[in-house]
């Protein structure tokens, strides 16, 4: 399977969620997973903590990482980012073979989709993990879902994109 991992990796910084670091960790020992590539986004940090925390990561455990930033949040600088631009070539180049897994902010999706018209049509499925039904606290602090509320027109333009969609939900 030909996956791009999208996420907002904080593995490493105090305070801040394992569950990015410990799914690359694991794609990184699956054999039938071809990760082209990680795009990182903001989240549970900013894309820079993301990009650090990231580059940090891959040589710290033997994983070959490429890795691509996206824009900040609330960024609205007109280029697009390094994430963008590899989502937008990786679909060209792969028609209907990628998949992608979200499971940060999905303004990187929502970024390509700009500049690339038929982006969600060449995505063979995009599989996000954002959402829950009800309430969820956790050693009694209330956790916020982040990855629709923190880029609803992002969330929005992704849900709505037409492409092949799996959301997991809490």
């Amino acid at each position: 399977m030909k996956l791009i991992y999208d996420c907002d990796n904080t593995i490493g910084l105090a305070g801040k969620d394992i569950d990015d670091g410990l799914t690359l960790l694991y794609l990184g020992q699956q054999t039938n997973v071809d990760l082209l590539g990680v795009t990182l986004t903001f989240g549970n940090g900013t894309v820079k903590q993301a990009v650090e925390q990231t580059n940090e990561l891959g040589p710290l455990f033997g994983l070959k990482l490429n890795t691509y930033a996206g824009k900040e949040m609330n960024s609205s600088s007109a280029p697009i980012s390094a994430a963008g631009k590899f989502l937008v070539d990786s679909v060209r180049k792969y028609p209907h073979q990628i998949t992608i897994l979200a499971t940060g902010s999905l303004a990187n999706l929502a970024e390509a989709a700009q500049y690339e018209a038929d982006f969600f049509k060449l995505v063979a499925r995009i599989v996000v993990m954002g959402g829950r039904f009800k309430q969820l606290t956790v050693k009694n602090t209330l956790v916020n879902e982040l990855n629709f509320s923190i880029a609803p027109e992002a969330a929005h333009c992704v849900l709505t994109g037409g492409a092949p969609l799996l959301i997991g939900m809490a």
